[in-house]
């Protein structure tokens, strides 16, 4: 019923749901900043802006290798062509010491490529890097009790995985 709604121009009750997700106030002010934020952070994660025309060209690729949101999500650097200040340059990141600190990486994560808990494994001292063979963006609470496991104990207890554990989702365990 919305949807034909929608279809024949009254898109009121779509509105409303973009607002409530995003958090726009009545007066059209938003309650934070998470919009914005995930806006430069997309952009930082695109590694340069795109034409329209490279943008086009990939899609093809998005839609085939993710057809349910491949299409939607190749468009998602769009609006990074024209955002000129951020620079996506990146000086290269040195062997950061720190107190023990745990990384989840999810092999199969449709939103942050498992190389790159990899990569921040390597590059952070006193790290310790949960692997969960799995699906699904972020790994803590989606179904792995050895995930799950590990990071109460580091938050709870102090006790720190080892350096690198692999896990599975829990009807794989």
């Amino acid at each position: 019923m919305q949807f034909e709604k929608a279809l024949s121009g009254t898109g009121k009750r779509f509105l409303d749901l973009s607002d409530d997700y995003t958090q726009r106030d009545l007066d059209g002010t938003y309650a934070n900043n998470e919009t914005d934020a995930s806006f430069v952070i997309d952009c930082l994660d695109w590694q340069g802006a795109k034409s329209t025309t490279e943008i086009s060209s990939s899609s093809k690729l998005f839609a085939k290798e993710a057809p349910v949101f491949g299409p939607y999500l190749a468009y998602a650097g769009l609006s990074c062509q024209f955002f000129p200040a951020l620079s996506t340059i990146r000086q290269p990141i040195k062997l950061i010491k720190t107190t023990p600190i745990v990384i989840i990486g999810t092999t199969r994560d449709p939103a942050t490529p498992y190389v790159w808990a990899q990569a921040l494994h390597k590059a952070i001292a006193n790290s310790s890097l949960i692997s969960l063979n799995g699906d699904g963006h972020t790994g803590y609470g989606h179904g792995s009790t050895c995930v799950d496991s590990a990071v109460d104990a580091y938050f709870l207890y102090g006790k720190v995985p080892k350096k690198e554990l692999l896990c599975t989702t829990s009807f794989n365990e």
